[in-house]
């Protein structure tokens, strides 16, 4: 087994143990800052122990941020935009949008993650499984999309997928940069002109 699948194996409150202290951390320090000698000490683990579980600080940071956005995907319901009609597609697709303002701003934890998480090149890199599953699942949505007659077509899959993921990327890393300054209620204005900005470039020509 890898350090991950051997942490992933722990029972929840012996992952807790070490991923409490980490995601604090990480949240307030943010990944280049973060000590992996200070989380190791409020979880009351020596780096050999810790190191059993995993292979180095990104793939602790990694850990960190896989377990907060299966936290948000929770109260997001994403499936709702996958089984939505026709007619109902894009203002499920808005509801999503509005519930991940709403969730930031009821748990700061969270936003400071979801903040920090395009601080350096290397906190990028460590999070790519879960940007390649975002993208999987950014597939998806396009091609049920496509199949209900709602996502165009004049483009391949394998072009606008990319095209759609940079901008929800770029998207996500300016609320990432500007969060601190935006009230609830500007945040979740901008948030619909992002779910329009997509539909006029998603929808049909």
């Amino acid at each position: 087994m890898t350090p991950r699948e051997r942490l992933q194996a722990l029972p929840v409150e012996r992952q807790v143990q070490l991923l409490d202290p980490a995601e604090h951390e990480f949240a307030e320090h943010g990944y280049e800052q973060a000590s992996i000698n200070r989380i190791l000490k409020q979880a009351g683990m020596s780096k050999g122990q810790a190191y059993h579980y995993i292979a180095g600080k990104a793939d602790l940071y990694y850990a960190v941020m896989a377990r907060a956005m299966a936290r948000l995907t929770t109260q997001l319901n994403p499936q709702a935009v996958m089984e939505a009609e026709p007619d109902q597609f894009w203002e499920a697709l808005s509801v999503l949008f509005a519930r991940v303002s709403t969730c930031l701003s009821q748990d700061e934890r969270l936003a400071a993650l979801a903040r920090r998480c395009y601080d350096s090149p290397q906190s990028i890199a460590a999070l790519k499984p879960l940007w390649d599953g975002l993208f999987e699942q950014l597939e998806q949505l396009l091609r049920r999309g496509q199949v209900i007659g709602v996502i165009r077509q004049d483009l391949p899959l394998s072009l606008l997928a990319p095209m759609v993921f940079a901008m929800a990327r770029e998207a996500d890393q300016w609320f990432a940069l500007h969060w601190p300054t935006l009230t609830a209620e500007q945040a979740q204005t901008l948030n619909q002109q992002v779910v329009l900005s997509f539909q006029r470039f998603m929808g049909l020509p």
